[in-house]
């Protein structure tokens, strides 16, 4: 099993799935799993996808089952990042909230302590 990577991923909400680039994933050497079209805002590019685990330590969020990402490259322009975050990895959160004005985001991985009056709502 190889060493973690730290990664830096761009929050991508209109993004289906995660994604990584080549060589966060040639380090890792993850099992592949199927073949997909994925659809991005220029093209649509046949990829492989990867079974990886994520975890964000230095956020107090659990570690992420194993998940299905996309081995994709990123434009020139975002080559800062190693990958875009997708629905894929929120939708496997309690909650992703973003407050515009102030610029800032939460993820949760649990409820909050209002989280039994939401499913009353």
């Amino acid at each position: 099993m190889p060493a973690p990577v730290p990664v830096r991923l761009l929050i991508d909400t209109g993004s289906r799935r995660t994604t990584l680039v080549p060589g966060i994933v040639r380090h890792l050497d993850p099992p592949a799993s199927v073949d997909v079209q994925v659809v991005t805002p220029v093209t649509s590019v046949a990829a492989t996808l990867y079974w990886v685990r994520l975890g964000f330590p230095e956020t107090g969020l659990a570690p992420l089952d194993p998940g299905e990402v996309v081995r994709l490259p990123m434009p020139v322009q975002l080559s800062q990042f190693h990958g875009l975050l997708g629905r894929d990895v929120f939708s496997r959160l309690e909650s992703f909230e973003y407050e515009g004005r102030r610029g800032r985001y939460s993820l949760r991985d649990t409820p909050g302590w209002l989280g039994w009056l939401r499913r009353w709502l």
